[in-house]
């Protein structure tokens, strides 16, 4: 690996580099609100792009091709996620409700493998206008104050996606001159710069191939294992085993268990063992079987338990958003460790990102 030649190293006087920190911070504080979609834009660019080089040249350009690219991302996944985020939403919240205020854990584990409120189990399947007409009921109640709790987010939230979509495009097409205006612009030779925009690169990809698609995976499976045994809101359980799934080893068992033993308490233990049987031999290890397969896609250099701190902490600090930032935030610091550690033995550092 051979960087750029050392230039000649003045030390930094000490008011410019406090004022270098304080702006830093400032900008960081400004951009806060919006730091998650620009994160996630500059990921999605750079996972985007050898696509975006297969289409251009048939669509006569650059701008086309990633116009077409983001229509048919929004089309095909984010209407049917808004779709049903909202749908789930009000479900998650009444069973995280009732489950707070249950008497006991057996009482809970009952509610978890019982039928929704309002909802029949009926002895022959409905029709599709059945089948709608008794979802509307079943969630005529929580639909205003659904709307209610949304409202508030709903400018922001648009803001959000505004700004993705925005920022997306911009990097498709202007073609890494954020990354050379910021290799111009950083206190950092031109080859520590590439390290530390490789490491943040390799993040995002770690986190939507290695992690984001194994729990996608495996929460989709979990789902249709939930409804061949019969169980409840076999949708919405399968959401929350896909994010249970991000913590290592036990993760999907926090879900699948509670319901196989919920299922016996009810009375149905051929479901509850065959739960039970598919939750240890196929949700639990569908992770060693699709973990290896996305990893040549991208791998996120942390440790498994170093990664459930990361996400644990991000998330009791920023929320939801700390699923991602935790995690760029710890990659980001062994990167520099890394670089401190070679700029002080001469050693480069074992969790090196590649440098492209």
């Amino acid at each position: 690996m051979t960087g750029d030649p050392p230039a000649a190293e003045r030390s930094v006087s000490r008011p410019l580099a406090w004022a270098a920190i304080f702006l830093s911070a400032a900008v960081l504080y400004v951009l806060r609100v919006l730091l998650v979609e620009i994160v996630l834009a500059v990921w999605a660019a750079d996972l985007l792009r050898p696509l975006l080089l297969r289409i251009q040249q048939r669509l006569h350009g650059p701008g086309r091709a990633a116009a077409a690219i983001l229509s048919l991302l929004a089309l095909v996944i984010g209407v049917p996620l808004s779709l049903a985020g909202f749908i789930l939403f009000s479900d998650a919240q009444h069973l995280l409700g009732t489950l707070l205020h249950s008497d006991s854990v057996p009482g809970a584990l009952r509610f978890l493998a019982s039928a929704p409120e309002g909802v029949a189990v009926a002895a022959e399947p409905l029709g599709a206008r059945d089948q709608l007409l008794a979802f509307l009921r079943s969630h005529q109640e929580g639909a205003v104050g659904l709307a209610r709790t949304l409202a508030g987010a709903a400018a922001s939230a648009l803001l959000g996606i505004v700004v993705f979509l925005v920022a997306t495009y911009g990097m498709l097409t202007q073609d890494g001159d954020l990354a050379r205006w910021l290799e111009d612009h950083m206190p950092l030779r031109r080859e520590q710069s590439r390290r530390m925009g490789a490491a943040f690169l390799e993040t995002g990809r770690g986190l939507f191939a290695g992690v984001g698609l194994t729990a996608v995976c495996q929460g989709a499976v979990a789902g249709v294992l939930y409804a061949v045994v019969g169980a409840p809101r076999a949708v919405l359980f399968g959401f929350l085993t896909m994010f249970t799934s991000l913590i290592p080893g036990v993760g999907p068992a926090l879900v699948w268990a509670p319901l196989a033993a919920g299922l016996g308490l009810m009375g149905r233990t051929t479901a509850a063992g065959v739960l039970a049987l598919l939750g240890v031999l196929v949700i639990g290890t569908m992770d060693n079987i699709t973990r290896p397969l996305f990893a040549r896609f991208g791998k996120l250099q942390l440790p498994p338990l170093a990664f459930l701190f990361a996400i644990a902490a991000g998330t009791l600090t920023f929320g939801a958003r700390g699923l991602l930032l935790g995690p760029l935030a710890l990659r980001l610091l062994v990167e520099v460790m890394g670089l401190v550690r070679e700029e002080r033995f001469g050693e480069a550092p074992r969790t090196a990102a590649h440098v492209p």
